[in-house]
This record gives C-alpha cells, structure tokens and sequence, in this order.
C-alpha cells in the first residue's frame, strides 16, 4: 500500500467522534503482527497505543495524533468521505486535521527497519 492510498484509506472511514468506524481495526492490521497495542477506552471513546521495541535500548520516540473528526456540518458539496482527488487536492474530513499526519507516521513506522530503541504511535 503506498502512502497515498493509506492517506485515502484513512479519511474514508466516518471516524466521528466518538465512533472510531473501524479504522484501529485497520491499523492494527495494518501495523501487523510485529508491533503490540495497548487499549485505553474511557466513556466511550477509544483510545491506541501501539509500540514496537526494537531492542533494549531506552530511547523510545512516540508519535501521537488522533483519527476522529468533528460532524461534517452541511455545507458540503461532494461526499466528505470519498477521499477523491479534486484539482489534484485530495478532498476530504480529516485530511488536514490529522489523517494527513496519521498516515505519514503510520506508514513511516510500519515501513522502519531498524531503530535503536521502541517506536510508537498515540492515537
């Protein structure tokens, strides 16, 4: 999956707080086997921690963001989860507040080889 078409994947799910609409599922697939994930849910919203410890080293550099979006309100005039490029600007809820960071990090982590100490993602 390039980092385009995980950015798209992202902004397509209804992530309304504090309806999450699947994408921690997504991530923790797409994260795979190799990182761990800790779940923190208060009062109906969900929170992840996912961690991959590269060796014993304390360094850790964690990145943190958030999923959900805000009620689209009514003044939309395309679908606000289609993802599309428009004017070669994919248009979209969330795209800049914060799916666009979400898939950067996301798709930087997966994609790390080695690190000297423990990556992990905040969401």
């Amino acid at each position: 999956m390039t980092i385009i078409e995980l950015f798209q994947k992202l902004l397509r799910f209804k992530s309304i707080t504090p309806d999450d609409d699947g994408a921690f599922e997504f991530i923790a697939e797409y994260l795979g086997d190799e990182w761990d994930m800790i779940c923190f849910d208060m009062q109906g919203v969900k929170n992840r921690f996912f961690y991959k410890k590269f060796n014993d080293n304390p360094q850790h550099l964690c990145f943190a963001g958030h999923i959900d979006v805000v009620p689209t309100g009514k003044n939309w005039e395309i679908d606000p989860f289609a993802a599309e490029v428009i004017d070669g600007v994919i248009t979209a809820r969330g795209a800049q507040d914060m799916k666009s960071g979400d898939a950067a990090f996301l798709y930087a982590c997966k994609n790390a080889k080695n690190f000297d100490g423990t990556l992990s993602i905040l969401s």
